[in-house]
């Protein structure tokens, strides 16, 4: 496993664009918790897209297309949070759940041989 710096630059810069972008429109009741949590998992998932490159072509193939999928899962949370004025416990819950399930996957395709 490899981390490209540059790219690793950009997953961070991305981050933050994403991270003003909840702080800009976020109209619930719980934005610090919203925009501490989003720019982490964001941080992950673009990380894992942009910087990390495996040993195995084939890993670093799944591992992007798994990233990229959870990515976009993310993001369509982020704008149903923002809008949305729910509990914070929601997002917490299902937030966790999603970087779960997203981790156990990761570490299931590092392990296949």
């Amino acid at each position: 496993m490899k981390i490209n710096s540059f790219f690793l630059l950009v997953s961070l810069l991305l981050t933050a664009i994403f991270a003003y972008a909840c702080n800009a429109y976020c109209q619930n009741n719980f934005k610090t918790l919203f925009i501490i949590g989003s720019s982490l998992g964001t941080l992950v998932y673009f990380i894992f897209f942009l910087a990390i490159n495996y040993n195995n072509s084939r890993t670093s193939i799944n591992i992007k297309t798994l990233s990229s999928l959870f990515l976009v899962i993310n993001i369509s949370l982020l704008f149903y949070f923002s809008a949305e004025n729910s509990a914070e416990s929601a997002f917490v819950i299902l937030y966790s759940i999603i970087l779960l399930l997203y981790s156990s996957l990761v570490y299931a395709i590092c392990k296949i041989k």
